[in-house]
C-alpha cells in the first residue's frame, strides 16, 4: 500500500521558483524604470531641483554674461544630481548616448533650456560608492564618469530648499561649488587666512567696510562707483603695507571664495531666490560697517574675519567689477592666471580702471 504523504519538495525546485519570481519582479522593475516619467510625477523635492536647474540653464543660455562665468558655465557640461531624499539620481545633458536598464528618460515638459534628463534607479551599482562614501560634490581634479559621461555631481535634499537667505539653497550651492570645479581648475586653491590684523589694520578694515557699503548703496551710478573703486585701490595699498601677510592671504581667499559666492548670487537671481552679500540665516543685507564694531564688542571674533568675511567682501567686489565692466573683461583677466601666478579681485579692479583711462 502506497503512502498518502506528499514527497518533500526538493531544495532545487524551491530555488527555481524563487529565481523565476526574482526574474519576473526584476523585469517588471526594469520595464517600469525604462518606460520614462514626466517631471510632474517626481517627488516634489526632486522636481524642484530639476525645475530650478532648468530655469538657471535657460538664463545662462539666454544671457550668459550676468548669469555665468566667462567660458565656465557649469550647465554646459553633463551634471548628475543625487537626491538624498528619494535616492534617485538625475543625469542631465549626457555627452554619450544613454542605454541602460537603470536609466529612464524624464519628460521635462516646458523645457526652455532643452535639457536631456535621465532618472537613474536607486539600485544602479555605479553610484553606490558615491552615495555611500562620496562627498556632497566633486572636488577639483576628481573625475566621475556615469553612463560614459564625465559629470559634475551634487547631492541635494529638503534642507536645500527650506531656508531663506541661505548659501546652501540648491541652485546657489550648485553654482558656487561647480564654479570651483570648472572655473577655478587652473587656479591655486590654497585659500586660507591665518593670523590677525594689527590694531592699525583693524582701523583700515573699518574704512574698507565703509567703502563696500558705499559701493552697495551707489547702485548703478557709474561715476560714483569709479570714485569708490579708486578709493578702494588706494586703501588697499595702505592695508598691504600695514599687514602684508594677512592682506595677501585675504585678497586671495576673497578672490577664490568671493567669485564662487558671486556665481551663487547670480544663479539665485536667475531663479528668483533672495540671496546676496552679507546674507545670514536670520537676516539679509547686513551692513559691512557693523563688522568692526561687532568685533570690538565681542559679538564676532577673528574667525569671522578670516573664514567668512572674504566670501562676503569678495562677492561685493565682484558685483562692483560686474557693474564697471559688464561685458566680462574682469573675468577674462582672472581666467588668465595659473597656479603659479595669482590674479586677485583687487588686481582685476586695477586692470578695469586702467582700461578706462
Amino acid at each position: 500500500m502506497k503512502s498518502s504523504r506528499r514527497r518533500p519538495r526538493r531544495w532545487w525546485e524551491i530555488g527555481v521558483i524563487l529565481l523565476v519570481v526574482v526574474i519576473i519582479a526584476g523585469s517588471v522593475h526594469v520595464a517600469r524604470n525604462t518606460a520614462g516619467i514626466s517631471v510632474g510625477e517626481l517627488d516634489p523635492i526632486d522636481r524642484r531641483a530639476l525645475e530650478e536647474y532648468s530655469e538657471y540653464a535657460a538664463a545662462v543660455a539666454d544671457r550668459p554674461e550676468p548669469a555665468a562665468w566667462l567660458n565656465a558655465a557649469a550647465t554646459e557640461f553633463p551634471t548628475l544630481l543625487i537626491s538624498r531624499k528619494t535616492h534617485f539620481s538625475y543625469l542631465i545633458n549626457p555627452s554619450q548616448e544613454v542605454s541602460s536598464p537603470f536609466a529612464a528618460p524624464v519628460d521635462m515638459g516646458d523645457n526652455p533650456a532643452g535639457l536631456e534628463v535621465y532618472r537613474l534607479d536607486r539600485i544602479y551599482p555605479r553610484l553606490w560608492p558615491i552615495k555611500i562614501a562620496g562627498g556632497n560634490f566633486n572636488t577639483v581634479g576628481e573625475t566621475t564618469t556615469v553612463q560614459g559621461s564625465d559629470v559634475y555631481y551634487l547631492k541635494f535634499g529638503e534642507d536645500n530648499f527650506d531656508k531663506q537667505f541661505s548659501s546652501e539653497h540648491f541652485i546657489t550651492f550648485f553654482a558656487h561649488e561647480s564654479f570651483h570645479f570648472y572655473g577655478q581648475a587652473r587656479w591655486a586653491l590654497d585659500s586660507r587666512v591665518f593670523g590677525e590684523l594689527s590694531p592699525h589694520g583693524v582701523e583700515l578694515l573699518d574704512e574698507r567696510m565703509r567703502l563696500l557699503d558705499a559701493v552697495r548703496d551707489a547702485g548703478a551710478d557709474q561715476a560714483r562707483l569709479r570714485e569708490l573703486a579708486t578709493e578702494l585701490l588706494a586703501l588697499e595699498k595702505e592695508r598691504l603695507a600695514a599687514d602684508p601677510d594677512y592682506v595677501s592671504q585675504e585678497r586671495w581667499m576673497e578672490t577664490v571664495e568671493g567669485t564662487a559666492t558671486y556665481l551663487g548670487i547670480m544663479a539665485s537671481r536667475a531663479v528668483g531666490y533672495d540671496f546676496g552679500p552679507m546674507y545670514f540665516d536670520n537676516t539679509k543685507e547686513a551692513r559691512f560697517t557693523d563688522v568692526v564694531p561687532f568685533l570690538e564688542s565681542g559679538q564676532i571674533d577673528n574667525d569671522f574675519l578670516r573664514n567668512r568675511l572674504p566670501y562676503e567682501a569678495g562677492a561685493q567686489l565682484c558685483l562692483l567689477l560686474a557693474a564697471l565692466a559688464p561685458s566680462g573683461e574682469w573675468q577674462a583677466f582672472l581666467n588668465e592666471q595659473s597656479p603659479d601666478s595669482h590674479r586677485t579681485l583687487i588686481d582685476a579692479l586695477g586692470h578695469v580702471l586702467s582700461q578706462e583711462k
